[in-house]
């Protein structure tokens, strides 16, 4: 939501830093110094583009995503 209501930008890693740290994410510095979830992050892109996702915030009406966790969805 930084982003989209405050106009934050997600490569200011000093921001990302804070944020992280305000939803309990201690060490998120380490995540953009490593490729530790490269493999992840690449599987959820190419799920999102199967559903027909290529942009952020993404849609899918009437759709069961596994793993959904939104009631009633």
């Amino acid at each position: 939501m930084a982003y989209f209501s405050e106009g934050d930008l997600l490569s200011d890693h000093a921001r990302l830093r804070e944020l992280a740290r305000e939803v309990g994410v201690s060490d998120a510095g380490s995540l953009w110094e490593s490729d530790a979830f490269t493999d992840e992050v690449r599987s959820d892109e190419a799920e999102a583009q199967e559903l027909g996702i290529s942009g952020v915030p993404g849609n899918a009406y009437g759709l069961k995503v596994p793993g959904d966790w939104r009631p009633g969805f």
